[in-house]
């Protein structure tokens, strides 16, 4: 998470591709399904709260990094 975060990605490249979201799938059991994009976001802030993240930027906080003994990877 941190290479990702120091290359510039953040909270908008978490998510699934289009197509889950917007159409229903083709076929099967689960025809017709698709993921529900409001409860896939509450749920992303959720798994970010969990792993202690900032829920705004998706990354990892400077309490975390202190914690997890690796504060030293984002010094330049």
């Amino acid at each position: 998470r941190l290479f990702n975060a120091r290359e510039g990605f953040d909270f908008k490249q978490d998510t699934l591709p289009e197509k889950f979201l917007a159409r229903g799938l083709e076929g099967g059991p689960t025809k017709g399904w698709k993921v529900d994009r409001d409860a896939f976001q509450t749920a992303l802030k959720e798994y970010y709260r969990q792993c202690q993240w900032d829920p705004e930027t998706g990354n990892p906080t400077s309490e975390t990094l202190n914690r997890l003994g690796v504060s030293w990877s984002t010094e330049s």
